[in-house]
């Protein structure tokens, strides 16, 4: 009898104490996990016959079947002088049902330390399709998912933009399997005679795939401004409508230009036609209080060095106060899209909601809680998950630890946005370390996957002997599981294919070391299994309620 009892009162204080919710009172995420490669010295590369990269960064994520994600990210090896100093390398690597495959080469775009930007997505013909920077120019390739890990399996790459100095890229499928993709390019100032404040910067071009990357519709100017175009975004509705968004402005590879807005525009037929630009700056209130802010600054100017805004931030005048940066896109369940963005001046952040597809906008409101990092680098990644809750990651300081060192670590942090209101749920990473360029996906409409690289304070500002590192954590949110489209029969191969630019040959996939292949331990019980015991803890109550009274009336009765 006592021990029956001690068993229920045991349970009772288990389900009651411990909350169904996925956030508790910690992070929800599992401890982040370094996907790419220690850098190690040349010494220790000789004794080991290891692999030597360089840093890794710039990392980008599909999910694919049978619970695979799969990561690419820019590397590279150095090589002698007369060979052009370093290889540039796409790097890969998959987890499947909790395990690890070696890191590979999948692809070497080009040779002399150009940044391997890099765009990922799995096709309704099951396969990865890739778009990256190869020299100065954007080329796509794809190969079947389960074979994503060896170079071979990749198709020829096949030229995306033309002659002109590409940077960012951005893909995207919709129901019917058609690609679309986006990607800045320049070619000198060709826009507007004169332009001297944006020399060689960027438009902002579109091109789409209706055969799974067989062929590809010609180029699309969206953007055909002297300003610098960057950072592109793109998403396609359930109805078809394309959405896509960028910054203008600032041309990061141009090293010129100014931050001045988002832009957003929509296509409902394809990709033939386009909706005017909607521009996304600052509200007025809020760019009137920045500015009463300076002149309240320039009033107690103390003498003093200047300080760095950050590791990542191109030196440039201040921008307008109402100039905007970092613009970032997501759909939520109905198809109608929601922006992020970051107040290029003020470094706070805001959000931007069209409840009728695009169409028109509501006013812009601030995201609470959080201050911003300020970087003409770095991106901000959203998607949504089966209940309909739009789910932000972001690099940045939570407002109550604002702090005058702008070079203090900053922590990656995860925001929910429903029923129009933001809450800042937990930290992905909040430690001594930089997070940077953090891409968010989310499979079977309840599993969040998140990938990004740091930087050390060591090495901050220098990027030739840095070792920075691509991680990956993931977590579960109470969403309703939600089936992925199935699968088609992929398009019959071209019989004959365009032609391709000549590129240095692909190296043999190298495996990762075993040393590197141990991932950081988890120091916590499975998600689905903690899960699961509050579920069955809770279920038991009535149960164990109705025997427990059972047992006193009888023992009543006994007396």
């Amino acid at each position: 009898m006592k021990l029956t009892l001690f068993i229920f009162l045991c349970l009772l204080v288990f389900a009651t104490s411990t909350p169904l919710a996925v956030h508790g009172q910690g992070s929800s995420w599992l401890p982040p996990v370094p996907v790419s490669p220690l850098r190690i010295t040349e010494e220790q590369a000789r004794e080991t016959g290891e692999r030597r990269y360089g840093s890794a960064w710039f990392p980008d994520m599909a999910v694919g079947p049978q619970n695979s994600v799969h990561i690419i990210w820019y590397s590279g090896i150095g090589l002698d002088k007369s060979e052009g100093g370093s290889l540039d390398l796409l790097m890969y690597r998959k987890i499947q049902e909790g395990q690890w495959s070696p890191v590979n080469e999948i692809a070497a775009p080009s040779t002399g330390g150009f940044t391997v930007r890099n765009s990922m997505m799995l096709g309704r013909d099951g396969r990865l399709h890739v778009a990256y920077r190869s020299g100065t120019r954007i080329v796509y390739s794809r190969a079947p998912w389960q074979e994503a890990g060896s170079a071979q399996a990749w198709s020829t790459p096949r030229p995306i933009s033309s002659f002109g100095a590409a940077y960012y890229t951005a893909l995207a499928t919709d129901e019917q399997g058609n690609i679309h993709i986006l990607w800045s390019e320049a070619f000198g100032d060709s826009t507007e005679p004169g332009n001297t404040a944006c020399l060689n910067c960027a438009d902002m071009y579109y091109r789409s795939s209706p055969d799974g990357g067989n062929t590809w519709t010609d180029p699309i100017n969206l953007s055909n401004t002297p300003d610098g175009e960057n950072r592109p975004q793109i998403a396609v509705d359930q109805r078809g409508r394309i959405h896509a968004v960028w910054d203008e402005g600032i041309d990061w590879y141009a090293g010129a230009g100014q931050a001045k807005a988002g832009v957003y525009r929509h296509s409902d037929d394809g990709g033939r036609n386009w909706s005017e630009p909607v521009y996304f700056r600052l509200p007025e209130r809020i760019a009137e209080l920045a500015a009463n802010q300076q002149r309240g600054r320039e009033r107690n100017v103390i003498s003093r060095e200047p300080t760095p805004l950050a590791a990542t931030t191109t030196p440039a005048t201040p921008p307008a106060l109402d100039a905007v940066q970092q613009t970032t896109l997501s759909l939520d369940r109905d198809g109608n899209p929601l922006v992020v963005f970051r107040g290029a001046y003020i470094n706070r952040i805001f959000s931007q909601y069209s409840p009728d597809g695009g169409t028109t906008w509501e006013s812009a409101t601030e995201i609470p809680d959080m201050r911003a990092r300020p970087s003409d680098l770095d991106v901000y990644s959203m998607a949504t998950d089966g209940a309909g809750t739009v789910h932000l990651l972001m690099v940045g300081y939570r407002s109550r630890e604002a702090t005058d060192d702008l070079l203090a670590p900053p922590g990656l942090w995860h925001l929910a946005w429903q029923g129009g209101r933001w809450t800042v749920v937990d930290a992905v990473m909040d430690n001594e370390l930089y997070p940077e360029y953090p891409r968010l996906v989310i499979a079977n409409g309840n599993e969040l996957h998140a990938t990004w690289f740091t930087r050390s304070r060591e090495d901050l500002f220098d990027s030739e002997r840095a070792s920075y590192r691509v991680w990956y954590s993931s977590t579960f949110v109470n969403a309703p599981a939600v089936a992925p489209l199935p699968l088609f029969t992929p398009v019959p191969e071209a019989t004959a294919r365009p032609t391709a630019t000549a590129l240095p040959p692909q190296p043999t996939p190298t495996a990762l070391p075993a040393w590197a292949l141990e991932a950081a331990p988890v120091t916590e019980p499975p998600r689905w299994e903690s899960l699961a015991l509050q579920t069955v803890g809770v279920a038991l109550l009535p149960v164990l309620a109705l025997i427990g009274g059972v047992m006193l009336v009888r023992r009543r009765k006994k007396g």
